[in-house]
């Protein structure tokens, strides 16, 4: 416990001496648009690497075996992907914000349609934070603390509301770095101390319990949701150079893919040690168990400091693009806009932190349909216009038509239980369809969109 306090208040401390720092919105968000490669690149990972990559991801491999390294390994890919392809775009843009982007190349009604989605959306994510913060402190005191909870949970989002940004960046760096020692750390230990039989594992990549079903809903709405990321855009913005933003991406991708290696092993050594983890999960069940006393807090330490770099990182863009996008909608970036902002922070963080104490939900599946209904509403079109930008305004009417369409298509699996009759329309194979067609059906319009678009007008050298 003493340990963990001193933690926290250092993250408090970090924010409170950059509170005077930061002078407006732009900063507040953005940090100046002048970080180096390395910052950017650990913040990426540890943007990426939250909750349901590290709790949910373990116990997913101890329940469905290796396949389970696909939640974020298909992250991983998305990185690369973007460094090929978006990455120098999204800098170059001068954007603010993604639904900010949007505008730039689908027009204002698309951007507030956008903006609405990510909102929606990143809510749940925010709530799937703070359970996993329960989660562990839970297991880090042994018993089921709301106290410590909202402890921990004010701290976090106080130190949010006070630096943004510029604070974001510099203490993901130390929180990476713990998470990369506590991972690497905690696999050597158990494979040598502990050891399995490694040759009794199966790393085949599906399986009975994942199916070539399971891959492309992944390779589809999940690498989606990581390929076009708001929270990978807001750390893309903050490159010095276009090039620093690209080279960021790929080497966070790669990096992304050897952690989900190392805590899949995790779970599967769970897997055959035939383990019972309980409520405390694999996780939980490690530290409590099977670690020696250091290593141990070195586990949760790093758990906890994956969660928090998430955390932080989805109140503040989140808070950033209801005030510039949904509510003021303009370019400036003065001291109000910023105040409104940090006030936003608060009131995301007391949503996360109440939704937290309804009861023990899957972050995974939390995670999952928060995933569907932003991927098949924004992704399609929002690539397809940044693949055309230099080029091409997208026509704003079929644009909007093809953010909405793939919105409904992701968010109907959701609603069709509630209403009356509709569940019984679609079956459990088609709710889990429905996001893929409504991603297809988005691409078709926003290629009519491209068609329909205005030639950029490019100026006399």
């Amino acid at each position: 416990m003493t340990v963990l306090m001193i933690y926290l208040i250092f993250l408090l401390g970090v924010g409170i001496i950059d509170f005077r720092k930061v002078q407006d919105f732009n900063d507040y968000v953005l940090a100046g648009r002048r970080q180096k490669l390395a910052i950017v690149t650990v913040s990426l990972m540890a943007s990426m690497i939250g909750s349901g990559s590290t709790i949910g991801l373990a116990d997913k491999a101890f329940s469905k075996g290796f396949p389970a390294i696909w939640f974020l390994a298909v992250g991983g890919i998305g990185l690369i992907l973007q460094a090929w392809l978006l990455s120098e775009k999204v800098r170059a843009s001068r954007a603010v914000t993604l639904p900010d982007l949007a505008q730039q190349t689908m027009g204002p009604q698309t951007r507030f349609l956008v903006a609405l989605i990510i909102v929606v959306t990143w809510i749940g994510i925010i709530a799937a934070q703070f359970i996993a913060t329960g989660k562990i402190l839970t297991a880090l005191t042994g018993v089921d603390s709301r106290g410590i909870l909202a402890l921990a949970a004010v701290i976090i989002v106080v130190y949010s509301f006070l630096g943004g940004q510029a604070s974001i960046l510099k203490t993901d760096f130390l929180q990476f770095a713990i998470l990369a020692a506590a991972v690497l750390f905690t696999a050597l230990f158990l494979y040598t101390a502990k050891p399995v039989d490694v040759r009794a594992i199966s790393f085949q990549l599906t399986n009975d319990v994942y199916t070539s079903r399971d891959l492309l809903y992944y390779l589809t709405i999940v690498m989606g949701s990581y390929f076009i990321c708001p929270m990978m855009f807001s750390r893309l913005l903050t490159a010095k150079t276009p090039q620093t933003a690209r080279r960021s991406s790929l080497i966070a991708g790669f990096g992304v893919l050897v952690f989900a290696f190392l805590i899949v092993l995790i779970g599967l050594w769970a897997q055959n040690r035939g383990v019972d983890p309980g409520k405390s999960g694999v996780l939980g069940y490690i530290f409590l168990n099977e670690l020696p006393r250091a290593g141990g807090l070195i586990l949760i330490l790093g758990v906890l400091s994956a969660v928090i770099s998430t955390t932080d990182t989805c109140l503040v863009m989140t808070a950033s693009i209801i005030e510039h996008d949904l509510l003021s909608r303009q370019s400036t970036a003065s001291e109000s806009d910023m105040n409104r902002t940090r006030a936003l922070v608060l009131l995301l963080g007391s949503l996360g932190y109440l939704t937290a104490l309804w009861g023990n939900w899957d972050i995974i599946g939390l995670l999952l349909e928060a995933f569907e209904f932003y991927t098949a509403g924004i992704v399609p079109a929002l690539f397809v216009a940044l693949m055309v930008i230099r080029k091409k305004r997208l026509a704003p009417k079929w644009s909007f038509a093809a953010v909405l369409t793939g919105g409904f298509f992701g968010l109907l699996p959701k609603i069709a239980p509630v209403v009356d009759g509709l569940g019984q329309l679609i079956p459990g194979f088609w709710a889990k369809s429905l996001p893929m067609v409504g991603m297809g059906l988005s691409l078709v319009l926003a290629m009519i969109a491209v068609q329909q678009g205005i030639p950029v007008k490019r100026s006399a050298a």
